[in-house]
């Protein structure tokens, strides 16, 4: 994509007062943020939402320019947009099964490249995703899995996972080698994996942790919703020469000064949290290179509880839940693959409760086959629970 032309710093900073902490569409119906653009600066400001629009088209939304609308018919239209080829998601469907086997998947159709699993109760046979002929792209959705596997890694183009359990996304990523990836969990979805995907160039994932691989991948798209630590700094910084864009959401205020130097990418998309409004304003008219795009912050609601890191004992994460003046401590994920547990987490958690009300221990199980989950009102009752799970999968 072509860098965009010349904005004078007076139009762009009119632009950036109007779309901070609201996201580049907030535009639309401002007549203040291209109040003073010629057609060339307009059109540049438009290609910050819609990189791919033809001048004819970016002229029609003009709607609080009709001087500027007027030009449409004179300019070029999609003619001048290069011809676009997106292949389809035509291949396998296995959807709304009690328990799907990826090795009796089957033969994909003659000029299709992909595998769509959707509400599958138990998905099994993830190294069969090898012996898929011509698979380039596999979507996961609404699915479950017994325990967390590690197959074979399948080499893929993209993958698509969303609105699955953890266990689930875990699995996909040790299964997997992808240039692609697009994660959204119910929950948090742990990165390690991806030290085996080493050709990925584009990831958009949701609330994630161990960040840190991430500074050893040849990353050009990179997009979190993740908070800033001195890990996800680590890695940015690592990728400083590669990255094109990069997008974070976060519940934490983030300020130009945070970062390391991002002046190199094609596209900054970043909460806009108040107490930066003018140093990003500034950082932005500085860059007129960068399209930046200040998004609305991320907005928790007075009953949503705040997750963090509170320690990590054993490799295990010991997460603090916040919720109003009450605080709980959550261990959580697939101890039993982690400690090498002959059984599922379910079985795991059978073991430990009875060691728990012997000791006098207060905690509170949830957990399911392919997730272990226990709560407890402190951290040293966390830590106490993770070393029976050692000793437990040790026998």
């Amino acid at each position: 994509m072509p860098r965009r032309t010349s904005i004078r710093p007076d139009v762009l900073r009119a632009y950036y007062d109007v779309t901070y902490g609201r996201g580049a569409f907030a535009a639309d119906s401002n007549a203040l943020a291209f109040r003073d653009a010629t057609f060339d600066e307009y059109y540049a400001l438009a290609r910050l939402k819609y990189p791919d629009i033809t001048p004819r088209h970016a002229a029609t939304l003009a709607h609080t320019r009709p001087d500027l609308q007027k030009l449409a018919p004179k300019l070029p239209g999609d003619e001048s947009r290069p011809p676009r080829d997106p292949e389809p998601w035509n291949g396998i469907f296995i959807v709304s099964r009690a328990r799907a086997d990826l090795r009796k998947a089957g033969t994909l159709p003659k000029g299709s490249h992909a595998l769509t699993v959707n509400r599958v109760k138990s998905v099994v046979g993830w190294e069969g995703l090898r012996s898929i002929r011509s698979l380039r792209r596999l979507s996961v959705s609404w699915c479950g899995v017994t325990k967390v596997t590690r197959s074979p890694r399948a080499a893929l183009d993209e993958v698509v996972v969303h609105d699955v359990a953890e266990s689930v996304v875990e699995t996909v990523l040790w299964s997997t080698s992808a240039k692609k990836l697009v994660l959204h969990a119910c929950g948090t979805i742990d990165l390690t994996p991806l030290a085996g995907h080493t050709k990925l160039q584009h990831l958009s994932a949701g609330t994630c942790r161990n960040v840190a691989v991430l500074a050893k991948l040849p990353l050009e798209h990179l997009t979190l919703h993740a908070e800033l630590d001195d890990d996800l700094h680590a890695a940015l910084t690592a990728r400083t020469k590669t990255l094109r864009s990069f997008g974070l959401s976060g519940s934490r205020a983030v300020g130009p000064d945070d970062l390391p130097d991002l002046s190199k990418l094609d596209t900054l998309r970043i909460s806009g949290h108040p107490e930066h409004r003018d140093a990003w304003i500034e950082w932005a008219v500085a860059h007129p290179l960068v399209r930046c795009d200040f998004t609305s912050p991320p907005v928790r609601g007075p009953r949503e509880p705040s997750i963090s890191v509170a320690a990590v004992h054993r490799g295990v994460d010991i997460l603090a839940i916040a919720k109003g003046k009450k605080i709980e401590y959550e261990v959580s994920g697939d101890l039993a693959d982690e400690f090498g547990y002959p059984d599922s987490n379910g079985d795991l958690e059978d073991d430990i409760a009875p060691l728990a009300r012997a000791a006098k221990k207060k905690i509170t199980w949830s957990s399911e086959a392919g997730t272990f989950v226990a709560r407890a009102k402190d951290l040293e009752t966390c830590r106490w629970l993770i070393d029976r799970v050692a000793e437990t999968a040790k026998g």
